[in-house]
């Protein structure tokens, strides 16, 4: 894997735990010191037997706090988390997502490798130092008394470790990003950033003017759960002098759908409305097609995150869907993010609590405006959960 994705993140963190001979991990596929790090590491299997040096009495709490400290160095994969946490609670360690959000506060990312970084590759990643060259720069967060696979000491095994490009794995005062865990959102912001200035910048200069500006005009969600972050942008990156100002003007200019469509519920009234009853509801011979039945779980997200409520609810029954209401339509669905992965059990209660409100009515679909509840409650049904917008665009397409 030639950028820093799950594979490369991994591998990195295994190494940084011990688990390897140290440094193996930055070791190129067709690089003849792959082989030499392949029989090296069989010598060594046999010796850590002789040894008695078991995983166990290498995997300790530091080693993890060590790992977590390069996870945010690398700007690594987000599956890392959830590898990383079942892992170290398997090893009878306390790792939660507390440890690395606290830790990405501190640790900035000096890993110039994508899709983190600008420019490089893991190639050039391993040519610049790789992971030893990597950790040489983040001794300061590092319990270098931890050992690794090779039976040493961080200490030790670092002892002659350089850097020898300083764009590729950065020096601490010269990081890619100063928070690990904010990265992405920086990254959004440059991307976003030229189309949203050219709106600001031609408001300024005619906009107020003649009512007319180039450029984007808002940022359209339709994931409530990323709507919901993107509008903290401002909270999160208030310290930041250099993207305070822009992280406050891309959450001003957020909206979830269902703060956009309500000024257009004229015209799609009269796009879906003649539709309705051709597509999902049923007719009865010479009858009047019944208007679908629609339940609608608003994520916590929209509701409680975003404060967003009865928006969608009410474009639905102006397109002439008939809406199902439910008991504690307040309370979460148990996805929450990778709440489902780490509390699997509970997710899974909430879950089926939230179907049996939802089909006490025997709605014909569901409906709902995140990801997550949306895959998460469909695992538990078999009525069609689907995002309220795929349910709108039908009814517009069946009448054209």
């Amino acid at each position: 894997c030639m950028t820093m994705g799950t594979a490369s993140t991994m591998t990195g963190l295994a190494d940084a735990l011990g688990l390897s001979l140290p440094g193996a991990s930055s070791i190129l596929a067709a690089d003849a010191n792959h082989i030499r790090m392949a029989a090296a590491t069989g010598r060594r299997a046999v010796e850590m037997v002789w040894e008695d040096l078991t995983p166990a009495k290498i995997m300790t709490e530091g080693a993890f706090r060590n790992a977590i400290v390069v996870a945010m160095a690398m700007g690594c994969s987000t599956n890392a988390l959830i590898h990383m946490i079942a892992m170290g609670r398997r090893a009878g360690h306390a790792i939660g997502l507390n440890d690395f959000d606290s830790m990405s506060r501190k640790v900035p990312v000096i890993a110039n490798v994508r899709p983190s970084g600008k420019t490089y590759l893991m190639e050039d990643f391993s040519y610049a130092g790789g992971f030893l060259g990597l950790l040489s720069r983040l001794t300061p967060f590092l319990d270098l008394q931890q050992i690794n696979a090779s039976g040493k000491t961080w200490a030790q095994s670092l002892e002659g470790a350089e850097v020898t490009n300083a764009d590729v794995i950065r020096p601490l005062d010269n990081p890619i990003y100063q928070e690990g865990a904010l990265a992405d959102a920086r990254r959004n912001i440059d991307a976003w950033w030229p189309l949203l200035a050219s709106h600001t910048e031609a408001a300024s200069a005619s906009g107020a003017a003649t009512g007319k500006a180039g450029g984007a005009q808002a940022i359209v969600i339709n994931a409530s759960g990323c709507g919901a972050m993107i509008k903290d942008y401002a909270h999160l990156l208030r310290h930041d002098a250099l993207y305070a100002e822009k992280a406050a003007r891309v959450s001003a200019m957020t909206r979830d759908l269902a703060e956009f469509l309500p000024a257009e519920r004229a015209r799609l009234q009269a796009l879906c409305r003649p539709a309705v009853g051709a597509h999902d509801g049923a007719q009865v011979g010479n009858e009047r097609p019944k208007p679908p039945r629609l339940a609608f779980h608003p994520p916590c997200t929209l509701q409680h995150g975003q404060q967003v409520r009865g928006e969608v609810e009410s474009l639905l029954v102006a397109c002439g869907a008939e809406l199902v209401p439910f008991a504690e339509s307040h309370l979460c669905c148990g996805s929450a993010g990778t709440y489902s992965v780490l509390q699997s059990t509970l997710a899974t209660q909430l879950r089926d609590r939230k179907l049996s409100n939802l089909q006490a009515d025997s709605p014909d679909q569901i409906l709902s405006a995140n990801i997550g509840c949306l895959t998460h409650l469909q695992s538990g049904t078999d009525t069609p959960v689907r995002h309220w917008i795929e349910w709108l665009d039908r009814a517009i397409a069946q009448q054209a």
